[in-house]
């Protein structure tokens, strides 16, 4: 109960106020730096948010992220932590592809407009479509990380949900590679529907890039299962996760 209240009293009050300084920073500068300022700030928002949840941190083969390039990041969405961690592995010229719904949380809104981010109406294909062809050409322009969840929502059991085709479809149009990063603990220590963490520690890793130049339409589908098998493999390796 005392790590929610800290949540609220503190963390809350202090994330407005950090991002719409970080953001104030990027607007001053045009967003010409967006990314210099926005990547190396969710980092040190990250570890302190986790850090006030109680929430140890622990990630593998982290160097793959290290070095600006034009990629599609994927991770399993396990938990409401999710929002916490991710921030902290942001490789250098990171964005997202948020939710349309992500407008209306303050704190993180205006994060995600001050770094460029893209914000995509589900309910509306046309549009999803056009806004995903966007993130293609971004990523090849400006050499830039594109972080998405394939499972769309968060798992509601702890299993690994279905991936749908957008992240794929958008490496395969800017013939970017894949680099897919699992979590374990993340569900555990936050299951969907609670509000209070439990203590503990959440593991990532990343795992190696993976090609998409040979990939085709015809064979899209069984090249997202084999990306999601490695991924289940790699869960299971932590002893969490899978089917």
């Amino acid at each position: 109960m005392a790590r929610i209240i800290l949540i609220h009293i503190i963390g809350w009050p202090f994330t407005v106020v950090y991002w719409t300084v970080v953001v104030s920073a990027v607007v001053l500068t045009f967003r010409k730096y967006a990314s210099e300022i926005i990547v190396p700030a969710a980092h040190l928002w990250g570890r302190f948010m986790l850090a006030l949840l109680g929430v140890k941190f622990r990630i593998e083969h982290g160097e793959l992220l290290r070095d600006r390039t034009a990629r599609v990041l994927i991770f399993n969405h396990q938990s409401a932590l999710d929002l916490f961690w991710v921030p902290l592995i942001a490789p250098p010229g990171s964005f997202i592809v948020a939710k349309k719904e992500l407008k209306y949380v303050p704190g993180f809104n205006i994060a995600i407009w001050g770094s460029k981010s893209i914000f995509i109406d589900r309910k509306d294909h046309e549009k999803a479509i056009e806004s995903l062809r966007n993130v293609a050409q971004r990523l090849v322009e400006d050499r830039a990380t594109v972080i998405m969840a394939p499972e769309g929502t968060r798992t509601r059991d702890g299993a690994m949900r279905e991936f749908k085709k957008g992240p794929f479809r958008i490496a395969m149009e800017a013939r970017v590679p894949v680099y897919p990063v699992v979590v374990s603990g993340a569900y555990a220590l936050l299951p969907r529907g609670e509000t209070r963490p439990a203590k503990g520690e959440l593991l990532v890793r990343c795992l190696p890039p993976i090609k998409t130049d040979e990939w085709t339409m015809d064979d899209l589908d069984l090249r997202i299962e084999e990306v999601r098998q490695q991924m289940l493999a790699a869960c299971d390796d932590y002893g969490s996760g899978g089917d």
